[in-house]
């Protein structure tokens, strides 16, 4: 039952109505001597001890309007205005309160995840090894720790029709890109989420649908990185409830670079991002390369080399095309395995799931021993990519080259790389084009530092 007794203030009775399903809700009223004090708040997600050390004690304990002048003084009240707002506010862990005609709401809220979470996502050997955490004061405040410059701005806002997720937007006022923080300005009153808990969930609401295989946000958990991208002009996503933020404008080479490379010297930084974009080549065009060369221009390769992949693949009954889709679906399979398995079976299961599967396969004749050798170095190299999000974009663009491939032959990998190229070309992140260099001065009408 609901803890009441006797609101006579319109307006917690309002609130008290609204919330009347809610069995956790608190309304009670005090009185000492002629003095009436009515409180409503939810005790399962507001701070009871603060109720009672900073509201009840001193009521009892003041004299005559101190009290009144008490609550006045209060930094972290916010005054009454609709009763709808004041039950958004009371569900948001605010205690409200009547006293002598006058009605006020003072965040109280429980903080228990309060502390930032261990770098596991994005792991980096010599830079900070702290993540975000699921708290949105803690997070602003482990940015502003960092980033200690009074051209910082935060602004605050609320998403999600049910849950009202509080969201935070962050960006520096003298190098933000103004075309960028006005479109995700618009996003962000426009709404049309009716639950929010998670930055993907944000950044699939935000892009255009069907149309998000590579990404347009950067999600990252970690601080530094976070901070460099303010640095440079981007605007920042905070989510209440996760430790993960979004970073936008997101360029298609943001997403193959490490912070270890800021950490690196120049010519080991150069190596590491070459290597990268060599593994990106890789994973994308050898499972349709190896198709396009057996099936359709085996002469390309030296005769022994011929001979050996002809071998090879004497013994199995599919076409190069079905062989390596064989394959690679295999791998997506051991690869999903590996993420949804308990962390401390996962690696085990899923090598050893891989030796048993590869031999298994290949003694009986199902795929070749080139194909594994090929599938394996696919695999690698899109392990290479250092952020999830275009990981898996990757993943899912390989499929159509391969496609074109089994049709076409080394045509239809020309076909498919330059579709590509020209896809990348037309898309744009929030106003800014998808492609743009990071050492190009001017993208839009400000350059990479706000110039």
């Amino acid at each position: 039952m609901h803890e009441t007794a006797q609101i006579t203030d319109e307006r917690l009775w309002a609130v008290q109505k609204a919330l009347e399903r809610a069995q956790d809700l608190v309304a009670r009223s005090l009185v000492a001597g002629d003095k009436r004090l009515e409180v409503v708040y939810l005790k399962t997600i507001a701070d009871e001890d603060k109720v009672v050390r900073q509201f009840i004690r001193p009521f009892f304990e003041a004299e005559g309007d101190a009290f009144a002048d008490y609550l006045a003084s209060l930094v972290y009240q916010v005054p009454y205005t609709t009763p709808e707002a004041a039950v958004d506010l009371v569900l948001n862990g605010h205690l409200l309160v009547a006293y002598r005609g006058r009605a006020f709401l003072y965040d109280i809220r429980i903080v228990k995840d309060d502390q930032p979470l261990p770098a596991d996502i994005e792991a980096t050997l010599h830079g900070p090894q702290n993540a975000l955490g699921h708290n949105l004061l803690l997070n602003v405040h482990l940015l502003r720790n960092r980033y200690r410059n009074a051209a910082l701005a935060v602004e605050l806002a609320e998403l999600g029709e049910k849950s009202h997720t509080n969201i935070a937007l962050l960006y520096d006022a003298t190098r933000v890109r103004p075309k960028s923080l006005a479109i995700l300005r618009e996003k962000v009153q426009k709404g049309g989420i009716e639950v929010l808990f998670a930055a993907g969930q944000l950044e699939r609401a935000f892009a255009r649908p069907h149309r998000t295989l590579f990404p347009t946000f950067m999600v990252t958990d970690r601080p530094d990185r976070i901070v460099y991208e303010l640095n440079r002009g981007k605007v920042v996503v905070l989510i209440h409830g996760t430790p993960f933020a979004l970073v936008a404008p997101g360029y298609f080479f943001d997403f193959f670079s490490a912070m270890d490379d800021l950490y690196y010297p120049g010519w080991v930084r150069t190596f590491f991002l070459g290597l990268r974009f060599t593994a990106l080549v890789v994973t994308l065009i050898t499972p349709g390369l190896y198709v396009a060369l057996t099936a359709f221009n085996p002469g390309v390769f030296r005769a022994q080399l011929t001979l050996s992949i002809a071998g090879s693949r004497a013994a199995v009954p599919f076409s190069a095309f079905f062989e390596m889709l064989f394959m690679m679906i295999a791998l997506e399979l051991l690869l999903e395995a590996s993420v949804r398995l308990p962390k401390s079976i996962s690696a085990t299961s899923t090598t050893v799931g891989g030796l048993i599967l590869g031999q298994a396969m290949t003694a009986a004749g199902l795929v070749s021993d080139i194909m594994l050798i090929v599938a394996a170095v696919v695999a690698i190299s899109s392990f290479v990519i250092p952020v999830n999000a275009m990981f898996y974009a990757v993943r899912i663009a390989r499929y159509p080259i391969l496609l074109l491939c089994s049709l076409y032959g080394l045509v239809g990998l020309g076909i498919g790389l330059v579709g590509l190229i020209f896809f990348l070309a037309g898309k744009e992140s929030f106003g800014e084009p998808y492609l743009y260099l990071p050492f190009d001065p001017k993208p839009t009408e400000k350059g990479p530092e706000g110039a």
